[in-house]
This record gives C-alpha cells, structure tokens and sequence, in this order.
C-alpha cells in the first residue's frame, strides 16, 4: 500500500464573523476543478469551483458565511496552495504609446489584503453579523449576507433570513415553515419589498488590495486599487 501523504493545516480568523477556521491547502484534483472552471470561461463556473474548493479544504458551509469571509478564506487557500503572490490581467487606458496594449500583466500579495469594514453608505442597520429591515412599527426582518444566490428570489431570501420578530416576540428562521414565509414576502408593502431588492445587492464591507502592473511596450509602471475576489480571479 502506498504511503499516505500528509498535507499541512492552517487557521485564520474570518474577519466579519470572527471565527477561527481551520484550512489546508488544494491538491491537484482540487486544482483541476480551479483549471476546468476557468478553461469554461464561464463566471459561474469559477465561483461553483471555489465554493467546491473551500468546502473541501475547510469544511466550511459557504451558504452560512459572510461573502467577504468567503473571499478571505479562499484566498488563504489559495496562498498556502500556490503562493501569496497572484498574476492577474488587468485593463489601463492611459499608457505612453497608442501601440501599447489595452490589458497589462500584474500582481498583487494576498499577505497584503485588508477589510473594509467602515461603509458610511450603508442604509442597513445592523444587529450581530446581520442587518435588519423593518416592515411596520412592530415587525421586521433579521437578514444576513449570504454567498449563494438562488435562482428562485423566495429561497435566495429565505437563505439569508435569520429571524423575524413582531415586537418582543422572535420566530427563529428553524420555525419558519418555507410555504409560509413565501406569504409573507407576498404580502410586504411595496416600500419594504424594494428595501429587500437593495439589501441584496449592497455589497458592504469587501476585501482591498493593491495590484502592480507594467506595459511591456512602454515601460510605464501602473498601480491599482481593487475590491473583491471576481477582481482578482475572474
């Protein structure tokens, strides 16, 4: 019997949940899953393989994480997988020479990376790791970010409730039976059914890095601020 191949562990501390994860690294058929994905061209093909990946490689449950806990994870994975330095392409508009490329190669170090937590424009008002809408006076939704999106609306929403309350009381999304949810929803207020809509797509708080590039043509050095992992991987 072939030996078996020990492969090292990790931990990080999620920064919105603030949970210990433990990790390790990808190995080749994970890797597979990473090239296949992105030989497809496909972005939901990509994000399928890293959320494959992360479950694998964690254990985590990324229907249950914060989307910025998401990336952070994947790209600790990812730099004790491969490195911590990551090539991407990138586009720039203003180069020397109208012969230059539109896209130039680049870097950035996830050691690097940082969190914005601070969002002045956030219309939300948080409780814990998740944010609430209210319906009336009394009653109101406590709804969490969530990495998987649905096809069905009714069930992306559902995936990221965590309760709701009337007043004191609070029904806790375990006693919530699905079919009766969706009667709730159907029967919000227009005002409070477009507050939902922007929920959703608030983005709030997001990973931050620096990304180095140079024009092979010109030589000219450029420098980048990106936000998000679609920027760094897709």
């Amino acid at each position: 019997m072939l030996p078996k191949i020990n492969i090292p562990k990790y931990s990080t501390t999620l920064p919105i949940s603030g949970k210990v994860i433990e990790y390790r690294p990808y190995i080749v058929k994970e890797q597979n899953i990473l090239k296949y994905a992105a030989q497809s061209g496909e972005e939901s093909d990509i994000e399928d393989a890293i959320k494959q990946i992360i479950g694998n490689c964690s254990g985590v449950d990324v229907s249950d994480i914060h989307p910025t806990d998401f990336e952070w994870l994947f790209l600790k994975i990812h730099a004790c997988s491969e490195s911590n330095i990551v090539e991407v392409i990138y586009p720039v508009e203003d180069c020397a020479e109208l012969q230059c490329p539109s896209y130039v190669s680049g870097y950035f170090d996830i050691n690097e990376v940082t969190v914005i937590k601070q969002d002045k424009a956030n219309p939300f008002k948080s409780r814990g790791n998740g944010f609430i809408i209210p319906v009336d006076d009394n009653i109101g939704m406590h709804l969490k970010k969530i990495v998987v999106f649905d096809e069905n609306d009714y069930q992306t929403l559902y995936n990221a409730l965590i309760s709701i309350y009337d007043g004191d009381k609070i029904f806790p999304k375990s006693s919530i039976d699905y079919n009766e949810f969706i009667d709730f929803i159907d029967n919000l207020p227009k005002p409070v059914s477009e507050q939902l809509k922007q929920f959703m797509e608030y983005v709030g708080p997001t990973i931050q890095c620096n990304v180095n590039g140079k024009c092979d043509v010109c030589g000219k050095v450029f420098y980048q601020q990106v936000e998000g992992l679609k920027d760094f991987f897709v």
